[in-house]
Parts: C-alpha cells; sequence; structure tokens
C-alpha cells in the first residue's frame, strides 16, 4: 500500500476521490426523519363529578382509583389531582411497556373501583399521551366581523377544509366566542311561589328534545318518526315558555312565563377575548 502510494501517486489519488465522492453521494441521499415516532408510557383518565369539591373527589374517587391502579404491573408513579367537579389522574409507566396494554388495564381498573361511585359520577375518560400527535402548525383568523361570527366561519368552512386535507390527524379550535341563550328569573317570584332554579332548568332541558314516536310500518318499507322539540330560534323559547307549567303541592298550575321576563341571547362575559380592538380564532 505504501509502496503502490509512492510509485502510483496518480492511481492512489483517483481511488480516494471515489471514496470520498461516493460517501457524500450515499450521505446525501440518507433520509432524515425530522420528527422521529416517539412513544412516552403515559395514561391519563380524567372522572367529572358535577358539584363535587376536592375534599369529596379524595375520598369518594381518587383514594378509591389510585388503591387499583397501583397493582398494575410496570407502574413507575401515580399522581392525582382534585378540582371542582372533576379529578386528573396521570398514570407514568416505565420504559418499554406497550401503552395500548397498559391503557387497557388503567381502564379495567378504573372500571373495579367505579362500582363503589356514587351515581352522579361520569364515565372517566382513559387517554394516551401521544407526543407525535402535537400540533406543528397554527393559524390565527382576523377579519372585520364579531368574534362569534368569525369563530362560526372556521368551525363550518375552514375546518373542515383543514381536515380533509391528506396527512392531517386532527384540527383543533379554539377562541372566538359561542353564543348562548340567558333566561333571566325574577327571585322576588320565585320565592313567593316557593319554585327553585333547578325546577325551570329541568322543564327547559326536557323540552329541548327530539323523542323517536316509532316507526310507520308499509308494505314496501317502514319509516321512522320523530317528534321535533329542539329550539331552533328564540322566539319559539318565548312562545313555549307561556304555555310551560309546574304543578305545585296544591295542586294549582304555575305559569313559567311570570318568572321568566327575559330570554335573550347573548356572549358570556368570561368567553370574551379583548385584546386592542382585536379578535382572533386560532386552528
Amino acid at each position: 500500500m505504501i509502496k503502490a502510494s509512492i510509485y502510483k501517486p496518480i492511481t492512489m489519488l483517483m481511488v480516494i476521490l471515489t471514496v470520498v465522492v461516493f460517501g457524500i453521494y450515499t450521505y446525501s441521499m440518507m433520509p432524515v426523519n425530522m420528527l422521529p415516532d416517539f412513544e412516552v408510557p403515559v395514561v391519563t383518565a380524567t372522572v367529572r363529578y358535577t358539584g363535587a369539591s376536592p375534599e369529596e373527589l379524595e375520598s369518594t374517587v381518587i383514594k378509591p382509583i389510585e388503591d387499583e391502579v397501583e397493582l398494575i404491573d410496570g407502574i413507575d408513579y401515580v399522581k392525582a389531582y382534585g378540582r371542582e367537579h372533576y379529578a386528573i389522574f396521570v398514570i407514568m409507566f416505565e420504559m418499554g411497556v406497550d401503552v395500548d396494554v397498559a391503557a387497557a388495564d388503567v381502564r379495567d381498573k378504573i372500571s373495579q373501583a367505579s362500582a363503589d361511585f356514587p351515581d352522579a359520577v361520569e364515565e372517566p375518560i382513559i387517554s394516551k399521551m401521544d407526543i407525535n400527535a402535537s400540533a406543528i402548525m397554527n393559524f390565527a383568523f382576523t377579519g372585520p366581523v364579531s368574534s362569534t361570527e368569525l369563530r362560526q366561519k372556521a368551525e363550518d368552512e375552514i375546518k373542515p377544509l383543514l381536515t380533509a386535507t391528506s396527512g392531517v390527524a386532527s384540527v383543533d379550535l379554539f377562541g372566538g366566542t359561542i353564543r348562548q341563550i340567558a333566561v333571566e328569573l325574577r327571585k322576588d317570584d320565585m320565592l313567593s311561589r316557593n319554585v327553585d332554579p333547578a325546577t325551570v332548568m329541568g322543564i327547559l332541558q326536557a323540552a329541548n328534545l327530539n323523542y323517536p314516536a316509532g316507526d310507520i310500518r308499509g308494505i314496501r318499507k317502514n319509516t321512522g318518526s320523530r317528534t321535533t322539540g329542539k329550539f331552533t330560534s328564540l322566539e319559539e323559547i318565548r312562545q313555549a315558555s307561556s304555555n310551560w307549567e309546574i304543578l305545585q303541592l296544591s295542586k294549582t298550575p304555575l305559569k313559567i312565563s311570570p318568572l321568566t321576563p327575559a330570554i335573550t341571547a347573548r356572549t358570556p362575559s368570561d368567553l370574551i377575548l379583548k385584546r386592542e380592538a382585536m379578535r382572533a380564532s386560532w386552528l
């Protein structure tokens, strides 16, 4: 090799150049994944208990679930957070544990613990932490319209277009304001008639439903029928409220309309985003 380098320098130079050029070419053709798949063995569980305080959640929901979940093999640690109306559990498994199997085990253990839960506790939501599903692109939309109209346009027109794009896993919409219906009650009239807000709310919820009415059987086909009760406008709510009645202990029907002087559409103030007259919705 040494003699060849001395006596045939041009040949050795060509060999070296060939190796260098081939190396540069193969390096340029080497595939590079900018976002490699990475799986973190973390499972989260959310349990909602409407009306419960963190202290009540600690004794009725968090402690029983922790006792069951800690029996699963391969757990590194379990953390629980109690908030008003709901509890969040973060279960960290050891590296190498199959997340799908771990999520199924957590679901089974929570199902066992939920046998003694109060009836108001809702079905738990189990999810896996997926780093690969994190957002890689953000869009902000502004326009010369209200934040409610801007959000509605983004939800009805822009979001479906992005969702239908090849390679897009999910699209989340944040910001803007959501229109809601406000039903105001007269406090003095409610107290004088011994009617609580929960009763009025129950009547509203029961009236705003579509009920199936069965099937109409024909010779060649059957047709499903249903009664439509969902409200589509403020005027429908106002007209219906004039016919709603509450049957009191005295067996005397009480009209709802005197108790509800105002039924209006408005945007909740805690959802309004104020930034120097700039309204935006994020995707």
